[in-house]
C-alpha cells in the first residue's frame, strides 16, 4: 500500500483536487440557482424561471465534462498535454458562449414580452414589438454562433468576416435559401409599411380571411372565422392584394 501511494501519490492528489473542485462548483451552482429562482418567484410569481433552470443544467453538465477532461491528464503522456490543454480550453470557451447566448436571448425575450403586455394593456399596437422580438432573439443566437465558430480554425475566417460586418449579407445569402430570405424581407416590409397590424381583420384571398394574431420573421398567422390558425409565408402576402377591414374605419359597404 505504501509503495502504491508513493508511486501514484501525485495522480491521486490531483484526482482528489479535481473532484473536490467539481463538487464545490456543483454546490455553488445549486446555491446560486436556488437564490435566483427564489428572487424570480418573489418578483414575478406567475412566471416560471425556465432560463435559470436551463442555465443550471448547462453549468452542471459543463463542470462534469471539464472535470472528466481534467482527470484525463492522469492517463495521457506528457507529450499530449498541449493537445489536452487546448481541448480543455475549447470546452470551457464553448460552454460559456452557450451560457451567455442563452441568458442574452432570455433577457431579450423577457424585455420584449413585458413590453408587449404593457402595450396591449394600454390599448397600443404590439406588432412592432412582436416582430422585433423575433429579430433580436435571432441576432443574439447568430452572434453566439459566430463567437463559437471563432474557436475552430476552419471557420474562423468566415466568423471574422461576419463580425467585421462586410460579409454578414454574404454569409446569410450563402446559408439561407431564396424563399427564406424572401419571407424575411417580406416581414420587414410588413412591419415598416404597416399594411396591417396584429388584431386587424384582413382578406388575402376569398378563402384566406381572418384576424392577424402574430407576425414573425418567416410568416404571418391569422385566425379565420372557423377558429383555425392559418400560417401564411410573408413572401406570399407581399405578392397578393390585401384587404384590411380595420385600417381606417370599421364601417364598410359591401354588395
Amino acid at each position: 500500500m505504501t509503495e502504491f501511494w508513493n508511486t501514484y501519490r501525485e495522480a491521486i492528489v490531483f484526482a482528489l483536487v479535481v473532484i473536490g473542485i467539481v463538487l464545490i462548483l456543483l454546490a455553488l451552482t445549486k446555491f446560486l440557482h436556488n437564490w435566483l429562482a427564489k428572487k424570480a418567484k418573489e418578483k414575478y410569481p406567475n412566471e416560471e424561471p425556465t432560463t435559470i433552470n436551463l442555465v443550471k443544467r448547462v453549468l452542471n453538465t459543463l463542470w462534469i465534462i471539464l472535470g472528466i477532461a481534467a482527470l484525463s491528464f492522469i492517463f495521457i503522456s506528457e507529450d499530449k498535454y498541449d493537445v489536452a490543454t487546448r481541448n480543455f480550453e475549447l470546452i470551457l470557451y464553448l460552454g460559456f458562449i452557450l451560457i451567455f447566448t442563452i441568458v442574452g436571448a432570455s433577457i431579450v425575450e423577457t424585455l420584449f414580452s413585458r413590453a408587449i403586455k404593457k402595450t396591449t394593456a394600454s390599448g397600443g399596437d404590439p406588432t412592432s414589438y412582436k416582430f422585433l422580438r423575433y429579430l433580436s432573439v435571432f441576432a443574439v443566437y447568430f452572434f453566439g454562433i459566430i463567437l463559437a465558430a471563432l474557436a475552430f480554425p476552419a471557420l474562423r475566417g468566415i466568423a471574422q468576416t461576419a463580425i467585421g460586418g462586410a460579409g454578414i449579407l454574404a454569409v446569410v445569402v450563402g446559408v439561407a435559401s431564396q424563399e427564406a430570405l424572401a419571407n424575411l424581407v417580406g416581414g420587414v416590409f410588413i412591419i415598416s409599411f404597416k399594411p396591417f397590424r396584429v388584431g386587424d381583420v384582413i382578406k388575402i384571398t376569398d378563402t384566406l380571411v381572418g384576424t392577424v394574431t402574430d407576425i414573425t420573421l418567416r410568416h404571418t398567422i391569422i385566425k379565420n372565422y372557423q377558429n383555425k390558425m392559418i400560417v401564411i409565408p410573408n413572401a406570399i402576402i407581399n405578392k397578393e392584394k390585401v384587404t384590411n377591414y380595420d385600417l381606417e374605419e370599421k364601417k364598410i359597404c359591401q354588395w
